[in-house]
């Protein structure tokens, strides 16, 4: 009787686990990329690269790189580097900036799309 009871128990919980409704997974608009990084630094400007995992469905007009001394460097207040059109799978972009090197420059990478 104890089998029977562990068998019962044992299909319905397999039964329940079975059963859960899957989650719709939705494609990803947005372009998804990695982390900013400096490629490298000469006496003629500093080389920013990038990784992009994911371009995403919307048309993508721009790409670059924003760097700066203070931390959290943004399009509107910092130096920049940019691109026009898709990137490749890796892109990188050298500023002509020459930056002295010891100072941290804070660098980000951005992806302008259509949907801005």
């Amino acid at each position: 009787m104890n089998t029977l009871k562990i068998s019962i128990l044992l299909l319905a919980a397999i039964t329940l686990f079975s059963c859960q409704k899957d989650e719709d997974v939705k494609p990803a608009t947005n372009p998804r990329f990695g982390v900013a990084y400096v490629q490298n630094i000469d006496a003629s400007g500093v080389e920013f690269a990038a990784n992009v995992f994911e371009f995403g469905s919307e048309e993508i007009l721009e790409y670059g790189f924003v760097y700066d001394r203070q931390i959290n460097p943004s399009i509107e207040k910092s130096d920049v580097v940019r691109a026009v059109g898709k990137p490749g799978q890796t892109f990188e972009l050298k500023a002509t900036t020459p930056l002295a090197n010891g100072p941290t420059i804070y660098v980000a990478a951005f992806i302008k799309t259509s949907q801005d």
